[in-house]
């Protein structure tokens, strides 16, 4: 029968304020609900506690949500869906991260936060029960959500289940309930050091000779000094008190007949119990007299689950298909909360009231990508610019490259890189998350080389005349990057007429005769420069564009005029 095993896990949760520079915003304050109709679909439903209206739209699940609890800063909430452990973000409302494997069997799962919200805490029957070691803690980090241990005994075997989990308000010690397959054993009150993760089987108490599983909540007092949980079977129905040190059983306090507790949650100064019951109401205990005052008797303020506004004057139960809102002032229903959940079966108060801090992941722009050039090296010292990454809220950040370089640092590093195509990547972080970015960096041996302009008698203005069938010579010199002369380069030469009419203004003497005129385009390699004769006996008056091709593919042009005759001819 689902339900039976239910823990009320309350705690009083106060907004710590993070100092960031990061954007800061209120947090809600809110009520969530594992919505849990028959064969689904299932849900987890926010409500908001300052306009008692539903947060919309409902968290969708794909198998039956179980136990929550809220991190003490109210930003965060647990809870057990199916087999994994979901964590929801409070201020967007959505799942933010999910652990698998972190439940148990059924329905005897319980979750708890520590007190400084650092781990996360899951009771679970793993196994059938008559197995051995049926119980087992699991222990999640808050900041990496990953289990990082596990608490077991040999003192649970035989142990039906746990029945509930509380933690203690300093975090040192965890408690939980057993009942023992046999019918002839106790039940059983443990404790565990949450430092040892030793178990203690603390006390014991009678119980009647069924397995039925009716001990179902442990609330822990605000001091940590008294532990309280709600129990019934066919003998009686109590509140057990033990001793939050020892675990000694100090008292049992009877509720009335027929009275089937589920949950509990405590006064912010310790000193009433509010006690959630599934057939008759809301049962109100003293507890500095350890005594019965009265119950709500209402079939709309019973309910499977219950939890206290941050401030205590209320308590919320919920019972299928509404939440009914108690007064702890005048211990009177004083409203209902419905929304689009039809079968409301546990319930855990998110606390707002103060600011939170959240953060924008940075921008990272590793700049566009680059090409460079070397001279006869095999690598080159390259800049890399991140100059243009960002943050939205204007955090401070730090930059990480890394490269065939190794790693480097800061917003234009100077990085040494080889000849090819250099995978580069950027990663910058505002202290609270990371963003990265990549840029590629060709290095090439640069392969052009330098021309120094075409050598006398040819001016390279273009104001260069030369009388036709006489040989021109079209000489230059090549350097490469380092300034080395250039010996093995192939340059050609190419001649077009531009214009009928000469452009020339400066009449060129040639001493070569047409004997000495190369024959083909190519150029050759003498003295340290490279010749080509060029025979202009075929050639009209007008004006020409020599092109000077070489083998780097640049293309160097000149323009010369030819005429019959020059002025003082």
């Amino acid at each position: 029968m689902r339900g039976f095993c239910r823990i009320a896990a309350f705690s009083v949760l106060l907004v710590v304020l993070i100092a960031r520079m990061s954007y800061a915003v209120s947090l809600p304050t809110r009520l969530y609900l594992s919505n849990n109709p028959s064969g689904g679909p299932y849900s987890i439903v926010a409500v908001d506690l300052t306009t008692n209206t539903e947060v919309t739209p409902a968290i969708p699940v794909t198998a039956e949500p179980g136990e929550l609890a809220a991190s003490p800063d109210g930003s965060k909430v647990y809870i057990i869906v199916g087999t994994d452990l979901k964590v929801i973000d409070v201020l967007t409302n959505t799942i933010t991260s999910s652990i698998a494997g972190v439940g148990g069997f059924q329905d005897f799962n319980h979750v708890v936060v520590s007190p400084d919200g650092s781990k996360v805490y899951v009771a679970s029957r793993i196994a059938n029960p008559l197995s051995p070691a049926t119980v087992q803690i699991q222990i999640v980090d808050t900041s990496s959500n990953s289990v990082v241990g596990s608490i077991t005994s040999t003192l649970f075997n035989g142990c039906y289940a746990p029945l509930g989990l509380g933690i203690r308000p300093d975090g040192s010690k965890l408690y939980t309930v057993c009942r023992p397959n046999s019918t002839s054993l106790p039940d059983q009150f443990y404790m565990i050091d949450t430092a040892t993760h030793a178990v203690t089987l603390a006390s014991t108490f009678t119980r009647d000779n069924t397995n039925a599983a009716y001990i179902n909540a442990i609330v822990v007092s605000p001091s940590g000094n008294e532990v309280y949980f709600g129990r019934t079977d066919s003998k009686k129905s109590t509140i057990e008190i033990f001793d939050g040190a020892t675990g000694a059983n100090l008292a049992s306090i009877p509720l009335p007949a027929n009275a089937l507790p589920r949950a509990e949650v405590v006064t912010l100064d310790g000193s009433r119990l509010y006690v959630a019951d599934d057939r008759l109401g809301v049962h109100f205990i003293d507890l500095t007299t350890r005594s019965y005052l009265s119950t709500i008797f209402s079939s709309t303020s019973r309910g499977f689950d219950i939890s206290m506004s941050p401030d205590g004057s209320r308590v919320y139960t919920s019972l299928t298909t509404n939440v009914f809102m108690n007064s702890t002032t005048s211990n009177s229903l004083i409203g209902t909360i419905t929304g689009s959940y039809t079968f409301v079966r546990q319930m855990t108060t998110a606390s707002g009231g103060g600011t939170v801090s959240t953060n924008h992941p940075p921008v990272a722009n590793a700049g566009p990508d680059q090409s460079v050039a070397v001279c006869n090296q095999a690598s080159a010292a390259v800049a890399l610019d991140g100059s243009s990454s960002s943050d939205p809220d204007g955090d401070t950040l730090t930059y990480t490259w890394t490269g065939p370089f190794g790693t480097a640092s800061g917003a234009n590093p100077t990085v040494t890189l080889p000849l090819g195509t250099n995978a580069v990547t950027l990663s910058v972080s505002d202290g609270h998350a990371t963003s990265t970015a990549s840029v590629n960096v060709t290095v090439t041996q640069n392969m052009l080389y330098n021309f120094n302009g075409l050598l006398p008698p040819i001016n390279n203005d273009g104001s260069s005349k030369f009388k036709i069938d006489r040989v021109v010579p079209v000489k230059f010199t090549l350097t490469d990057c380092s300034g080395a002369e250039v010996t093995t380069a192939v340059a050609t030469l190419a001649v077009y007429k531009i214009l009928d009419q000469s452009s020339g203004t400066v009449e060129e003497v040639t001493v070569e005769s047409a004997g000495n005129s190369d024959e083909g385009n190519l150029f050759r390699f003498s003295d340290g420069n490279y010749i080509y004769n060029l025979d202009s006996d075929d050639y009209s008056e007008g004006t020409y564009r020599l092109d000077v091709h070489i083998d780097d593919n640049s293309v160097h042009s000149v323009n010369v005029s030819m005429v019959e005759h020059f002025h003082d001819d």
